[in-house]
């Protein structure tokens, strides 16, 4: 490579890490705003979790700052396939063509970094014995790179597919819900046209029928398609007792008993983010009581 083409080089990388800097301080933003704002947050699919990908971006944007190849690699790759993964979740949006402006600013600085790499390999003036050892090294370094690289993507791509097939992790409120959820319900006749589910949540792993709870203006609906009977239905007016217990840790979820009239008891969990817990108990007792 010439002068000119060192220079071009580097200012592929500079452009580079910038959008990458640009990616992780609106990501940054976005999990933020999400964690104050619940409405943001479900639009968006963000959780502190998220803070996740916003380390892995910065990780690599300062790999990539660094002219490490493997980085700007993995910022490139990173980038696209979460695009893609929203793009399959929420369709195509307006910021496309936003998004594929950064795709090729990491694509450039993603060449260039080899290039540059390449280069400096082929000045560098050793000797035979020092060449063999740097060669070994070099091998070493390499493999080591790429696996470790790639161990890192194949994570990342793992935990996108397991985000993207599971349900939402929190409670959901009926105008929020997943047209999906509700096109079932509706579907399997589990609840009348005229009734509209009020809260949601779903502790199914990557299926939502594994297990999902929900109150309408009617009833509250218990439902696992693990269960012999799928489908439990209470009617407001069967219910003698509630009892809510809450948990407000990361691990455990918060559970609602129910007492019924004939002497039985139906129980389920609640995720406490964003106090949703709270929420579906206390529209529940208001429903309930005015059942009564």
């Amino acid at each position: 490579m010439n002068e000119e083409q060192i220079q071009k080089a580097h200012k592929h990388i500079k452009n580079a890490w910038i959008a990458g800097s640009i990616s992780f301080l609106l990501s940054l933003l976005f999990v933020i705003i999400s964690s104050y704002n619940e409405e943001f947050s479900l639009k968006y699919g963000l959780n502190w979790w998220s803070l996740l990908d916003v380390g892995i971006i910065a990780a690599f944007t300062y790999g990539t700052y660094k002219r490490n190849r493997y980085s700007a690699l993995g910022l490139l790759l990173f980038f696209i396939i979460s695009k893609l993964m929203t793009a399959f979740e929420n369709g195509i949006s307006a910021s496309l063509v936003v998004s594929l402006v950064f795709i090729y600013l990491f694509l450039q600085g993603t060449i260039a970094a080899f290039q540059i790499h390449k280069d400096n390999l082929s000045k560098k003036a050793v000797n035979l014995a020092e060449e063999d050892v740097n060669k070994k090294n070099k091998r070493l370094g390499y493999y080591f790179g790429i696996s470790f690289g790639g161990a890192i993507i194949l994570l990342f791509v793992i935990f996108m597919i397991i985000g993207l097939l599971s349900p939402e992790a929190e409670v959901i409120s009926g105008k929020q819900l997943n047209k999906k959820y509700s096109a079932f319900v509706y579907d399997e006749g589990i609840i009348s046209p005229s009734e509209s589910i009020i809260y949601w949540y779903s502790d199914g792993f990557l299926d939502f029928k594994g297990g999902f709870y929900f109150i309408t203006q009617e009833r509250v609906v218990v439902y696992s398609k693990d269960w012999e009977t799928p489908i439990i239905d209470i009617p407001y007016y069967t219910i003698n007792d509630i009892e809510f217990i809450q948990d407000s840790s990361f691990i455990v979820d918060s559970q609602i008993s129910l007492y019924l009239n004939d002497e039985t008891m139906v129980y389920f969990p609640l995720s406490s983010d964003y106090n949703g817990d709270i929420k579906f108990h206390n529209k529940l007792n208001q429903l309930w009581k005015a059942k009564k």
